[in-house]
């Protein structure tokens, strides 16, 4: 089981990738990297916290849903699950078919997942910590 240190480690290590292609190209990447950018912020305080889930997307979902304690998490948390869900699963082919950055153009990815999802998890994440 990963540390609290490592799941930090990883946190920085996905946020500093998320800034580099933040680009019209790479919307499914850029919902994919904040998604796994959150995971790592709960985890770090999932572990700081001795909670234990099974290590499953499922199981850390449960947690957050079931524990008041991390309520403003899951909230926040719940629509980049679901986005990285439609950006890592949802494949279309044809000429007709829209890609990701259709269904969900970067400047709303930005503004709600990056800016506003993944930020005030990193907030909560924080702040719980202290």
């Amino acid at each position: 089981m990963a540390s609290a240190h490592d799941h930090r480690a990883k946190w920085r290590h996905n946020r500093e990738f998320l800034d580099t292609i933040q680009q019209d190209c790479y919307a499914d990447w850029m919902v994919t990297v904040a998604f796994y950018a959150a995971v790592h912020c709960v985890e770090s305080l999932l572990a700081k916290d001795k909670i234990s889930h099974g290590m499953t997307h499922e199981g850390r979902n449960d947690c957050l849903k079931r524990n008041n304690r991390y309520k403003k998490i899951w909230e926040n948390f719940r629509p980049l699950y679901e986005a990285s869900m439609v950006a890592r699963y949802l494949c279309y082919n044809g000429k007709s078919s829209p890609s990701f950055d259709q269904w969900m153009h970067v400047e709303d990815i930005k503004k709600r997942l990056i800016e506003g999802n993944l930020r005030e998890i990193e907030r909560s994440v924080q702040k719980l910590a202290s």
